[in-house]
């Protein structure tokens, strides 16, 4: 019983410091990005609702920012958990899987951004890529 109660109590930590780190100032990715992850959490532990739909609409309208748009990584980080928290909006789902699509290099792998160094971090990038748009076309069904 007591590691249920400890989980819970680190649970609940990490959603309020993720709510202050967003209203501090932070680049907008950074902030993104730690929504990500706080999202994902809630979704696996099935936790409050309203939690849930404040992340998902922070996560969604991050795509607005240049920096979140162009981070291939983080892109496909987006995709993966809105559709995992059931998100709605198919027209931004489509929006952002046909441009992780359209990124992808001629020897099949994605790199962290178009133009960035081909030999740093397309590794991790390309399996972010294909989890998200595996997930993608298991959502379109």
């Amino acid at each position: 019983m007591q590691n249920k109660e400890s989980i819970r109590n680190v649970k609940e930590r990490i959603v309020k410091d993720t709510y202050r780190y967003l209203e501090e100032e932070h680049e907008k990715i950074t902030k993104v990005n730690a929504a990500i992850h706080t999202l994902t959490m809630l979704i696996e532990f099935n936790e409050n609702e309203g939690d849930v739909t404040f992340f998902r609409e922070f996560i969604a309208k991050s795509i607005n920012d240049a920096a979140t748009w162009q981070d291939t990584t983080t892109l496909a980080n987006i995709l993966d958990v809105l559709i995992l928290s059931n998100y709605n909006n198919k027209d931004l789902i489509d929006k952002i899987a046909k441009e992780l699509i359209n990124r992808q290099e001629l020897d099949g792998r994605w790199l962290i951004q178009k133009g960035y160094d081909k030999s740093f971090g397309q590794v991790f990038t390309t399996f972010r890529v294909l989890i998200a748009l595996n997930k993608y076309q298991k959502w379109q069904k």
